[in-house]
């Protein structure tokens, strides 16, 4: 539990457990540390900007150009396969953690056409 106690007229004491943190008059505070939420906001324990967002434990701005998809900065538009952002998904897909082309299958972690080519015991042939 955070308790807060004024010091002084120019310190702030707030004590959580065992710990105790010395902030100025008018800061916040945002896991162990101090803020002034006039400049910056506490998200997910973070300290950010006004105006940023968190995704993947990191603040960004661009909240109009990017979205947080699984975690992961992508541009708006985008999906993740095996921990990337990618861009086409009219043209791209995610088999297993693997980004493939529309139509597409998965052999032994690549990537292959079923028509002309066939997956046999893992292996993929012409």
């Amino acid at each position: 539990m955070l308790k807060m106690l004024t010091f002084s007229t120019i310190m702030l004491i707030y004590i959580s457990g065992a710990s105790a943190l010395i902030c100025t008059i008018g800061q916040n505070v945002c896991g162990n540390t101090c803020y002034y939420p006039i400049a910056s906001q506490c998200l997910e324990g973070h300290i950010c900007k006004i105006g940023q967002s968190v995704c993947g434990g990191q603040c960004y701005f661009d909240v109009g150009l990017h979205t947080c998809v699984e975690g992961h900065l992508c541009k708006i538009g985008q999906s993740v396969c095996g921990g990337q952002c990618y861009y086409d998904v009219a043209l791209q897909t995610c088999i297993d953690g693997h980004l493939c082309k529309i139509g597409q299958k998965l052999c032994n972690q690549q990537c292959y056409y079923p028509i002309g080519q066939q997956c046999i015991n893992r292996r993929w042939l012409i």
